[in-house]
This record gives C-alpha cells, structure tokens and sequence, in this order.
C-alpha cells in the first residue's frame, strides 16, 4: 500500500477520533452545566424565603406594622429588601389581606399596587393562611424558621419568584393569633439584576431569559416550571464545550494543516464558528 494512501488514512481516522472526543466532551460538559443551572433555579425559591426571614422573624416588625410606623416599615421591610437582596417588588399584607405597603421601581409606592398581582398570589395567600390557622409546621428547621408559600410566576410583565412569609415574633413575647399575621411579599424578577449575578458567581456565557425556546446552535436551555406545571420561560445560555475549544487550539496552532470538509461539517454544527478556525 502506497504510503501516501496510508498517511491519508491514519490522517483520516485521527480526525474522525478527534471529532468524535470533541463531541462526546462537549456533550457531557452541556450536561453537567444543565445540571448545575437546574440546581441553581432549585434553590432560587428557598433563597428568597431565607432573605425574607432576616426580617420577617423579628419582634420590631410586628411592633412596627402594628404601629403603623411606615418610615421603619419602608427602611427595613421594603428598601433594604431591594437594595441588599436585590428583590424587585414587596408588598405587605395585614390581617384581613389587605395591602399596607408596597415598594416597586426603586421606592415606596401606593399600596393599591398590590391589586394588580392579587390574582396571582391569591391563591399562595390563601393556602398559606390556611396552614397558619392549622398550626401547620411541615419544613420549618433551624434553618427555616417560619412556613412560606412561593411560586414561579409571570409579575408586571416579568418571569418572577414570588414568595410569602408571615411576620411573627423572634422572642413568643407578642401573642399573635395563627393565622392572623402580616403577610411579607416579596418578588424577584428572573430577567433583571439576578442574571448578572448567574453570570458573574457560575461563569454562565450570555445568560438571559427567553419567552419561547427557539435556541441557535450554539445555546442551551433550562425550563422555568411553576407549581401547576406550567411553562414560564426558559432560561439560555451558552454553555463552554472543551472539546470545541481544544479543537480551536489544535487547528490555530497548526496553522495551515488539515481544513477538511469534515472541519467544516463540524464548525457548521454550531459548536464553533468557521469564523473560529482562521488563521489570524
């Protein structure tokens, strides 16, 4: 056999290993990072709730909401909410669920507001009222201090976790009837300040939120699902392959060496660019 043949196929099939590699370390790479996205937006909701209870759990705040001190209410139950946790809206409701404050768009605002969310955190309200007039303490630990009730849900026109907490006494030195507590709202927007956080803690390339799932090749995708099973949205990436950029390395460093159609078939995939495979 002609040597020349026989580079040509020891060529061929060292290519169509290395594509091969790429494609299943890219794979397992996506995979892994879908994984941690899934885990990241698991812990969304508990995250919320936990800011919450830095407040929420406190002897002052029903002495203050009681008093009807809205300047200590505003300070410490709505902007220090946004400007620490970074939640977008907070409402609080009092006994009979009516709306006492409300803070959205970076102030206090009229607690009227609220109306416009009720249907959707209505029935949160209700069943959370219900477990507090049972005396209901499923879940609550050392680390979960009160019960809440949240959901994944579309707020002003935004994707957004909305999570309920009551607000009760630290100390059991002021008697509250179950049931009958404030009620401590608060939102999150998915598509707002909490992607550059996603961004910059879990290295996510181009992070955002998309309505549909109509991805480009390069893009992945995690569904956002509320308690109902419904579809909110979807949260897109793009995800790092190691296998396209070792292939990227390989190919910038031989300069001039092999730039197949199979090359090109790869590129085209959407796993790299031909843009990415030039010589600079």
């Amino acid at each position: 056999m002609p040597i020349i043949v026989v580079t040509l196929l020891v060529a061929t099939l060292t290519t169509g290993l290395l594509l091969w590699s790429a494609t299943q370390s890219d794979g397992v790479a996506v995979s892994r990072q879908k994984s941690l996205v899934a885990l990241i937006i698991s812990k969304l909701e508990s995250g919320i709730a936990h800011d919450q209870e830095s407040v929420t759990v406190w002897d002052d705040a029903v002495s203050a909401l009681r008093s009807q001190d809205a300047k200590w209410v505003d300070t410490n139950l709505g902007t220090w909410m946004h400007t620490y946790f970074g939640h977008d809206e907070v409402y609080i409701l009092d006994p009979k669920d009516a709306p006492v404050y409300a803070f959205a768009d970076g102030s206090a605002v009229d607690p009227a507001s609220y109306q416009s969310i009720r249907p959707t955190t209505a029935p949160l309200v209700e069943n959370l009222r219900a477990r507090l007039k049972q005396g209901d303490t499923d879940g609550v630990t050392e680390q979960v201090l009160t019960i809440g009730a949240s959901d994944m849900v579309v707020i002003s026109g935004h994707p957004a976790i909305v999570s309920i907490k009551p607000v009760v006494s630290d100390s059991g030195h002021i008697a509250q009837v179950p049931g009958q507590e404030f009620l401590h709202v608060a939102v999150r927007y998915l598509d707002g300040s909490l992607l550059a956080s996603l961004r910059q803690d879990y290295l996510l390339d181009d992070a955002h939120f998309s309505w549909s799932n109509m991805l480009s090749s390069e893009e992945a995708s995690y569904p956002l699902v509320g308690r109902s099973g419904s579809t909110v949205g979807f949260f897109v990436w793009q995800p790092y392959r190691p296998g396209a950029f070792v292939l990227f390395q390989l190919v910038a460093n031989t300069r001039g060496g092999v730039r197949t159609g199979t090359w090109r078939n790869y590129c085209s995939s959407g796993r790299f660019a031909p843009a990415d495979f030039e010589a600079d």
